[in-house]
């Protein structure tokens, strides 16, 4: 009896422990996570009873976050501990790749991957960031994206999606604004003046040097040291580093083309108008516009719609764009095989 009595418990507790692990599995399943308590509880999360401990995963359905490693989540997924990744990792929308390390006068944009300080300057054939000398203009998009993909090492033509996150890592920093906070005045425009758009003078060609001593646009085709916030040259990103030309002396190719259309994916095709105006708002100005209400008042540049299918991006703005320059200004008006004495190019890896 004795055998008999100890095979019927065990059978019993055999059973209960299928039960139990079917509850669990259901309660997964469904989401029903209100019958499951893994761990220590995580301080100041309602999990509907659903708790981690720090070596454990945790799901804050409160606010929408995983963490590992941790049971308090400050990111959508927050990880502590070493991670490995089999693909590529996107943030913003571009592709990152370590910039620890970048080549004599390109920065690290900070958000992994390394852009040229200056627009590129032609030596001895070389695309090269370097104060000395002129932008290389005369230099159509294609021929721009093979003088960057010429210098290897993942080197290419600055993407729109790229030049977004500088542009918009910039908008961001209250320094790059005159008021001294986001959205207060106006952001720098560097080199770019025209008396037809409001300003005093109008340049002709290029800022002739690049560095402290022509910080800003003084006057015709003129530079000092000091002057005008709206007149600087530079603009400062969110890491600390000092990027120049962005807006002003001469339009950068980046490594895009447009379609003409509305709605997502197309580019409307009218001329110039400001980033405020509503036809953009549905996919122009996400995609390549500032984040805030911002017209070329405030330093934003203007659009220029898609005037023919395949057309490229032509983005900062040259020496007497006026207002119409800006970290924002896009000009979609022109084919990949144009060329001019004000359009040049700047490469990223």
């Amino acid at each position: 009896m004795k055998k008999q009595h100890l095979f019927i418990v065990s059978a019993i507790v055999f059973l209960g422990l299928i039960f139990s692990t079917y509850q669990y599995y259901q309660a997964l399943k469904t989401e029903d996570v209100s019958a499951v308590t893994v761990g220590t509880p995580n301080p100041g999360h309602s999990l509907s009873g659903l708790e981690c401990s720090a070596d454990s995963l945790c799901i804050d359905t409160v606010n929408n976050r995983v963490g590992i490693g941790t049971n308090n989540p400050a990111y959508k997924l927050d990880v502590t501990g070493n991670t490995n990744i089999t693909g590529q990792l996107y943030v913003n929308g571009v592709e990152y790749s370590s910039s620890s390390s970048c080549p004599t006068d390109w920065i690290d944009s900070g958000y992994g991957f390394c852009v040229m300080q200056y627009e590129a300057r032609n030596v001895g054939g070389v695309a090269t960031s370097s104060a000395s000398g002129v932008p290389w203009v005369n230099v159509n998009q294609t021929q721009a994206a093979g003088y960057c993909s010429a210098l290897g090492n993942g080197a290419h033509l600055i993407t729109n999606a790229e030049w977004m996150v500088l542009a918009r890592d910039i908008e961001a920093a209250a320094s790059n604004w005159s008021g001294g906070a986001v959205g207060s005045g106006n952001l720098a425009r560097g080199w770019a003046a025209n008396t037809s758009y409001g300003d005093t003078w109008t340049n002709t060609a290029v800022a002739s040097i690049t560095g402290s001593s022509c910080l800003y646009n003084t006057g015709a085709d003129a530079c000092g040291s000091t002057g005008t916030f709206l007149y600087r040259r530079t603009h400062t990103l969110s890491n600390g580093q000092t990027i120049w030309d962005m807006s002003g002396n001469v339009y950068e190719w980046t490594h895009d083309i447009c379609t003409s259309g509305t709605g997502t994916g197309y580019w409307q095709g009218a001329g110039w108008i400001e980033w405020t105006d509503s036809t953009l708002s549905d996919y122009e100005k996400i995609t390549a516009g500032p984040i805030g209400a911002y017209t070329a008042d405030n330093g934003a540049g203007r659009y220029y719609g898609c005037s023919a299918n395949g057309n490229g991006f032509l983005r900062s703005g040259h020496w007497d764009n006026g207002s119409y320059a800006g970290l924002f200004i896009l000009g979609l008006n022109a084919a990949p095989t144009f060329s001019s004495t004000s359009v040049g190019f700047r490469c990223v890896r």
